[in-house]
């Protein structure tokens, strides 16, 4: 072994400092401090803070390569002794990103060293868990794929941050009084439009007005928003001052006004957010009038709840006008149904249509104006195999896709090309056969076999989507556009459908409460124009 004097260069750290000390084992050893720097002065070398640091210089043992036994390692010279900064937390907004296939969005990422300050200086890397759902690039900007979840990650070394990334499209509709409501496919469901002092748009504010004749329109929304309690809803049907929806349980929820057990949840306070309906029943459809619901089960039996005061609950309440709970019909089995203001329809399972309750239109189609409080076979030698209540009409579609419809007529919504009133079922849009049916409170739309779909009936505000607004509309018109739809729905005066090769939804007519959830109000608009998104 041979002595040798050796000469480090350290970072300033006391405990290194130390430790090189210790294990130079000289006896002696000068620490110099904030002097001369190793190879020159300040003057010939620049700063005495210059990153050549502390000098210790002593005598130390060094190892040739040929003292055999020798367990000791060469020391390095020239040690950094400072520890690079370590990244110790990731952030990423938002915390949850909702887009449609082809949507793009920026993610944000803030890196944290361990002292808590943010450090610019890092590199992230981005990976995604799923690229057929979403994809992400070197700089976090995320662009959608298709439908699905996907777990976004962005990493500095051992410490990352994640994300949850779904990719959605709009799975159903329901437009009525003066605003809209939908479901994702990922079962959120949203309410956009003029809200109510009930709260019909579920998402827990009211309208400040006196009552619902006075609004303020201080709750309105021009844009969807989420309906409240985070429910997996399947499906929403709309009405005038209330709504419900269905899980994917089968469980019905219902919210706004209650004053005639709308709700059915045995009470008769409103909610603006929604509340069981009464009862262990699970359904397959639900469905709504002005002030009754009805609901579906597996087993084809029809509950329904609600105004009853012209028999549209199809039984007896003992007196009252209403039930607040649900009311199974007995002595029918029923495959389809539909709700009109005042009265209800349904095709029982041997294929005869029964309708019931308000009929002063001649909307239960039996031939005469009288109301009816049990279920009534309609006067027609015709078979249903869809049926759709309007307001006060009712239209029909057979198996080999024609259409007939009764009762009030004031608009042309019969489609028989007068504004006269029939209490029997008449032939709609003749000439014509359609694949599918779509009836709002005063016009009806109907898709053909390539589902391009045409309309009539009443069209003020533009929500027949023909690109001209006209009051009655006799003759059927085409939804313009260049869409196909997979389906439809017609509130009173704005119109919103789902169209084939699109994820998003898209709405027509009247916007000055902001139902066509574009983001703007406006008197009305005449062509299919997308929803914003969520």
């Amino acid at each position: 072994m041979s002595r040798a004097r050796t000469i480090f260069t350290v970072r300033r750290s006391a405990a290194t400092l130390l430790a090189l000390f210790l294990l130079a084992g000289a006896a002696s050893c000068s620490l110099y401090e904030d002097f001369e720097p190793l190879g020159g002065t300040p003057e010939a070398d620049g700063d005495a803070d210059s990153p050549q640091g502390d000098v210790i210089e002593g005598d130390v043992d060094t190892v040739n390569d040929t003292d055999a036994g020798s367990d000791a390692d060469a020391l390095s010279h020239d040690v950094d002794a400072s520890a690079p900064a370590q990244a110790a937390s990731v952030d990423l907004a938002p915390a949850e990103v909702l887009l449609f296939p082809g949507e793009q969005t920026q993610i944000a990422a803030t890196v944290r060293d361990g002292a808590g300050n943010i450090r610019d200086d890092f590199s992230l890397d981005w990976s995604t868990s799923d690229e057929t759902v979403a994809t992400v690039d070197a700089a976090g900007r995320v662009t959608a794929v298709g439908l699905g979840d996907a777990q976004l990650r962005a990493s500095v070394g051992d410490v990352s941050a994640t994300l949850q990334v779904e990719v959605v499209r709009w799975e159903q509709i329901s437009a009525r009084y003066y605003y809209s409501c939908g479901v994702l496919s990922n079962h959120d469901a949203y309410c956009w439009g003029r809200n109510n002092v009930y709260g019909v748009l579920g998402n827990g504010a009211l309208d400040s007005g006196v009552d619902d004749d006075h609004p303020n329109s201080d709750a309105n929304v021009n844009r969807p928003t989420r309906i409240s309690g985070n429910l997996a809803f399947s499906s929403v049907s709309a009405s005038n001052y209330h709504a419900c929806g269905l899980t994917v349980a089968g469980k019905a929820y219902c919210w706004g006004v209650n004053a005639a057990g709308h709700l059915g949840n045995g009470g008769s306070e409103f909610s603006p957010v929604p509340v069981p309906v009464a009862g262990v029943h699970i359904f397959v459809e639900i469905q709504l009038g002005t002030n009754h619901a009805c609901g579906l089960d597996a087993e084809n039996d029809l509950h329904c709840w609600g105004y009853n005061g012209e028999g549209q609950l199809g039984l007896d309440t003992g007196g009252a006008n209403y039930s607040s709970v649900p009311r199974m019909l007995s002595g029918h089995k029923f495959v389809e149904f539909s709700l009109g203001s005042v009265h209800t329809c349904a095709i029982d399972t041997s294929g005869v249509t029964y309708c019931w309750g308000g009929n002063s239109y001649g909307q239960l189609g039996v031939g005469d104006v009288v109301k009816y409080v049990d279920p009534t076979p309609v006067d027609t030698t015709e078979e249903f195999v869809k049926i759709a209540a309007g307001m006060t009409y009712t239209c029909g579609m057979t198996a080999a896709g024609e259409i007939y419809c009764w009762g009030d007529n004031y608009y042309g919504q019969l489609g028989d090309g007068t504004t006269t009133v029939r209490h029997a079922p008449v032939r709609a849009s003749p000439g014509h056969t359609y694949k599918n049916l779509y009836v709002g409170p005063v016009s009806v739309c109907a898709g053909e076999a390539d589902d391009r779909v045409y309309c009539w009936g009443f069209g003020g505000q533009g929500n027949l989507g023909n690109g001209a607004p006209a009051e009655t509309v006799l003759q059927r018109l085409p939804v313009v556009g260049g869409y196909t739809w997979r389906s439809m729905s017609l509130g009173i005066q704005h119109t919103c459908g789902l169209a084939h090769g699109d994820d998003r939804a898209f709405c027509w007519g009247d916007n000055d409460n902001g139902e066509i959830g574009n983001g703007m109000n406006q008197e009305f608009v005449l062509l299919p124009t997308a929803v914003e998104s969520p």
